[in-house]
């Protein structure tokens, strides 16, 4: 009887011990990170204060049964190492603790140990707001008020494609609570976001992976206080400097682009005409761009000799009429080109997946072979066609398209290119040897160069539906991607016809030119915010409505020249010193207030000049919120103070409001 008892204690004793030692195990802790186990894995981060400013959900592929069936293979304090073995749910996790001063980073590392596990991580956007990630075509700001469905993370073109990410691509998030967030260029990243989570999960599909490995999701999160303190800290570790600014005629004065007035229809005769009217209505130019199409065959770069019979002479009657020429340029040579046909003999374009015949994509303006930018050979090939036009007499060039989304399916480059993001990376990197005067639409880790990055095409529209609402939201993403010299779209969009279109000419939009002009109103609004971007843009032009708007635009070239342009050029020299953004996001000076930090119709040039544009239409008054500080109203002369609402600024159709902090 009394061995029963022992037995039924020492039972009793070793339950209680593995019930306590499993309770116990439910919980880990690695600085100020806490991961608990219970029916999801819930990760979440705190500040020095103690207070939360993250959390989330980690590994969301597994089924809730297996979540504390896992190996603890911990042997530090500063490195948590975790495994999982159960069914199919063969996967290991890794976090390790770094810190830094007053930066506290984690590397959290997931890898797939087996081939049914996914690794994916979600963090909670409902009671935080997020900034940074893809340009996109319904751009908001913060941006999880605009859905994104999870997809692979490649640059896209979201003309052709709405719901797919753009051509300006990081891997890097912010929060608001002062949490960055940047995935490893070697992880075949998947990403989507929503009201309540924005998720971050590897897998291969979608990406090549012709070693056949397991998908690894390798990410930091850093704090470093409040939200700019983070970004200054995440910038300065993953963004290079730019080396130098672009061209100071490009601040300065506008460019004028032939793309939107006329689309296609271009010759010698049209781009004289188009720039006698600019001088005879005595405006400044900083440069004169022929777009698309002054080539028989896309990829061949020569004046069709029908449309421009004496391409020189045009181009000195342009030089004296005191222009600089930039052409419009892309990767792609189309199959009935000669550049195609010369190519194709030396392999001087991406292959297909097999890397023994050319791989053809269809862009916008027909099937063509794309330029291998990792092939040196094809590079200099192609570098030699682009000076023959600069020896004809075109000073610079206008470079389209770059998005990875553009590469043959199945892929074969000269170098590899496991994340095809480095594609785009690769093509800025080319074009960017033909100096401090051209622009770029793609961009990936490209922050070095010092030249403008334009915003992809706009329609002519008032909303968030890819018009006049997204440009300050792009431009903020934009400054937080690390590239401050941004160049807006064409003023009041590019004019497309969509109500035109049909399914045989859809992914042309070239066709389109006989749309409308864009809404009088519109336009003005349009000029009047441009006025404060690094640089104007203008292809339809005033003098297409009445005199009036010829002088709205004359009065916000002179604005953006002798007010605007110095404090630009300043802060561009600046950013070339510290990486600063040149336009700022109002949390910039008031990173706690919480107005600030979802304001996305008000901007920042620096940190003493706030712009409130009006970009609805209708509206002859501007509710203006101003972070802590007084402020000079700059159009009626007026005080205020903030942080406050002042409802119902007047703003007639001609002026725009802007303010200056005076009490610096």
């Amino acid at each position: 009887m009394a061995w029963r008892i022992v037995f039924a204690v020492a039972y009793t004793a070793v339950l209680a011990y593995h019930l306590w030692n499993s309770l116990r195990i439910q919980e880990k802790y690695i600085g100020h990170l806490h991961l608990t186990f219970a029916s999801t894995m819930n990760v979440t981060l705190l500040n020095k204060h103690n207070e939360q400013i993250a959390m989330g959900y980690m590994g969301t592929a597994f089924e809730t049964s297996q979540i504390n069936k896992f190996y603890d293979c911990t042997t530090e304090s500063s490195h948590i190492c975790l495994t999982w073995s159960q069914g199919k749910v063969e996967i290991k996790l890794d976090v390790i603790q770094e810190v830094d001063a007053e930066v506290e980073c984690y590397n959290i590392i997931w890898q797939a140990l087996g081939p049914h596990t996914l690794p994916m991580d979600c963090y909670d956007a409902k009671y935080s707001h997020w900034y940074g990630g893809p340009e996109i075509f319904n751009q908001q700001w913060p941006i999880e008020k605009h859905p994104m469905k999870m997809q692979p993370y490649v640059s896209g073109d979201y003309i052709s494609h709405p719901h797919a990410f753009g051509s300006v691509i990081e891997r890097y998030w912010l929060s608001s609570g002062g949490v960055g967030i940047r995935v490893d260029e070697s992880v075949p990243l998947h990403y989507g976001i929503n009201r309540t989570h924005i998720c971050f999960k590897a897998d291969y599909n979608g990406y090549q992976n012709r070693e056949n490995l397991l998908p690894k999701l390798n990410y930091m999160i850093c704090h470093a206080g409040n939200i700019k303190a983070t970004h200054q800290y995440m910038q300065e570790r993953y963004f290079a400097k730019p080396v130098q600014i672009p061209d100071e005629r490009m601040f300065r004065s506008p460019i004028w682009s032939t793309w939107a007035r006329y689309k296609i229809r271009i010759n010698q005769s049209v781009i004289i005409q188009y720039a006698s009217e600019i001088v005879e209505h005595r405006f400044p130019n900083s440069q004169l761009e022929i777009d698309d199409t002054y080539t028989i065959n896309y990829g061949d770069f020569i004046f069709d000799s029908i449309r421009f019979p004496d391409p020189q002479k045009m181009l000195k009657q342009l030089h004296e009429m005191g222009f600089r020429v930039t052409l419009w340029i892309h990767p792609f040579a189309n199959t009935d080109s000669s550049a195609f046909a010369e190519g194709i003999k030396v392999g001087y374009f991406v292959r297909d997946q097999g890397g023994n015949n050319t791989g053809l994509v269809k862009w916008w303006q027909g099937i063509a072979g794309v330029l291998d930018v990792t092939n040196s050979e094809a590079v200099h090939w192609w570098q030699n066609r682009l000076k023959s036009m600069q020896q004809l007499g075109i000073d610079s060039f206008k470079f389209d398209a770059g998005e990875s989304v553009y590469l043959p399916a199945g892929f074969t480059t000269a170098s590899s290119l496991p994340n095809p993001c480095f594609f785009t990376q690769a093509y800025v990197d080319v074009i960017s040897k033909f100096g401090r005067q051209i622009e770029v639409r793609a961009a990936y880790q490209s922050q070095e160069h010092g030249i403008f990055v334009r915003i992809m095409d706009k329609d002519s529209s008032w909303g968030y539906k890819n018009g006049l609402q997204t440009i300050i939201p792009t431009a903020l993403q934009f400054s937080i991607a690390g590239y401050p010299f941004i160049l807006p779209d064409m003023i009041g969009g590019n004019a497309y016809d969509y109500e035109n279109l049909t399914h045989l000419n859809a992914g042309n939009l070239a066709v389109g030119y006989d749309g409308p002009l864009p809404d009088p109103e519109l336009y003005i609004r349009w000029l009047e915010l441009s006025a404060f971007f690094p640089s104007m843009q203008l292809s339809i032009v005033p003098w297409q409505y009445n005199d009036t708007i010829v002088q709205i635009a004359k009065d916000m070239v002179k604005l953006h020249e002798d007010y605007v342009t110095p404090r630009i050029l300043s802060l561009a020299k600046r950013a070339v010193r510290t990486g600063e953004p040149i336009m700022r996001p109002l949390w910039w000076i008031a990173p706690e207030d919480k107005t600030a930090l979802k304001m996305d119709s008000q901007f920042l040039i620096g940190d003493n000049l706030l712009v409130a544009p009006v970009l609805a239409k209708g509206k002859r008054s501007k509710d203006v919120y101003l972070p802590r500080g007084k402020w000079k109203d700059m159009i009626h002369g007026s005080t205020y103070y903030g942080p406050n609402w002042h409802m119902e600024i007047a703003v007639p159709l001609n002026k725009i409001v802007y303010f200056e902090r005076i009490d610096t």
